[in-house]
């Protein structure tokens, strides 16, 4: 494969080892361009003007290592060594212009498909010359599954920076990956509030949970109240009932959560009377202050 497309961006990447098979090839034709362009714009200009005009065309910063330039020379990519003790001062003043710029949001080491959000701890160990940073994740890059959890927590609730310990120690305690739940939210519209006894609070789609883990680490479930009229419609009115769980984990919780669909719990009632159903006993009750408390 002669490289990467990438459509978003319109741009085409190319592995430096193969680049100057190509770019001899496809110089003339960016050359023919150039100097279409200053033609129509009534510029006299020398081929120095066209080759910088061309060169415009290419960025070589992913050529870029510690210690080491990326140069065009007689239409060829050069490596160009640097003085490292020169460059240091330059690093560390890129590194921390990007860590302060509020547009910036991840960062990582040159040459690896791992990515980190910006304030992971692990940045922390990147040297200076090969820290690399940038607004969106690149295609072909994975984030560290600390960021993702962190990117997962920011997503799906509303809480300030001293609170994350707690939702990220909730999620690891209870084998909630970051994966899992990143997949879920392409899936569902999640919202997560954790409660001061430890209940976890879960918003999914229309339907509000909550998840409770008592003293003996049992796990209970509790589903949202409605009351039914006609085949298929209900109206989610306040409180929660316990619902009819077999699982035994939060992950069994959060399993049950995402698979559940209103239209497969509906049940017709069977006489004419007005009734209303709660669907996770599967019973009537014909006075809704019984699922009111």
């Amino acid at each position: 494969m002669v490289g990467e497309l990438d459509t978003e961006r319109n741009r085409f990447y190319v592995n430096s080892l193969i680049f100057n098979l190509h770019w001899k090839v496809v110089f003339p034709h960016v050359k023919s361009c150039v100097e279409h362009d200053l033609t129509e714009a009534g510029n006299s200009f020398s081929d120095a003007d066209v080759w910088v005009q061309a060169s415009k065309h290419l960025n070589l910063s992913l050529y870029q290592s510690e210690g080491w330039d990326s140069g065009i020379h007689h239409n060829r990519v050069w490596a160009i060594y640097r003085n490292t003790s020169d460059c240091r001062d330059e690093w560390k003043r890129n590194r921390e212009k990007a860590l302060r710029d509020p547009t910036v949001l991840y960062a990582y080491e040159e040459g690896s498909k791992r990515i980190h959000d910006k304030e992971c701890k692990l940045v922390a160990g990147i040297p200076d010359g090969m820290f690399r940073s940038t607004k969106i994740i690149p295609s072909g890059m994975y984030m560290c599954e600390e960021c993702l959890l962190k990117s997962v927590i920011r997503r799906t609730t509303q809480i300030k920076g001293h609170d994350y310990p707690r939702y990220r120690n909730y999620f690891i305690k209870n084998r909630l990956t970051s994966h899992y739940l990143n997949d879920l939210l392409k899936v569902h519209d999640l919202q997560f509030s954790l409660e001061d006894d430890g209940t976890m609070h879960v918003l999914c789609d229309e339907d509000e949970w909550k998840i409770f883990v008592d003293a003996t680490g049992g796990v209970q479930l509790y589903h949202n109240n409605y009351f039914r009229w006609g085949d298929c419609d209900r109206m989610i009115t306040k409180g929660f009932h316990q619902q009819r769980f077999r699982g035994h984990t939060v992950k069994n919780a959060m399993d049950y959560i995402t698979a559940y669909v209103w239209a497969d719990h509906v049940e017709k009632p069977t006489s004419n009377t007005l009734s209303y159903t709660i669907t996770d006993l599967g019973r009537v009750c014909p006075n809704i202050n019984e699922i009111n408390p």
